[in-house]
C-alpha cells in the first residue's frame, strides 16, 4: 500500500511534523512517520481503540516488524491518539 501510493506518507509526515518540538537542527525522533501510518492502520483494520492497538503491538512479534519497531518500545496511545488527531483527514482516503 505504501510503496504504490508513496504521497500517503509524504502528507502523513507533513502533519505529524507539527508534533515535534525540536531545535532548528532537528532532533533524533523514536518513531518514524510510517511507524504511526502503520501503527493507526493497525488500529483501524482491527477496529481497536488507541490503547488495545498499543497492547496488541506489544504482544506480537508480527506486529512489531509490521511497524518496524522491532527491539524497540512501542509508542504510548496517548501519542498514537496525539498522531492520529495530527492528521489531516484530506491525507489520505484510509482514515
Amino acid at each position: 500500500m505504501l510503496y504504490e501510493e508513496p504521497d500517503i506518507l509524504d502528507h502523513v509526515h507533513r502533519d505529524l511534523k507539527q508534533l515535534s518540538a525540536g531545535g532548528p537542527w532537528g532532533r533524533d525522533s523514536d518513531f518514524t512517520s510510517e511507524t504511526f501510518l502503520r501503527a493507526l492502520v493497525v488500529m483501524i483494520l482491527d477496529g481497536l481503540s488507541f490503547r488495545e492497538t498499543v497492547v496488541r503491538i506489544s504482544d506480537s512479534d508480527f506486529l512489531h516488524d509490521f511497524i518496524r519497531t522491532r527491539n524497540k518500545a512501542v509508542m504510548d496511545h496517548t501519542f498514537l491518539n496525539r498522531a492520529f488527531k495530527a492528521i489531516d483527514p484530506a491525507s489520505g482516503p484510509w482514515i
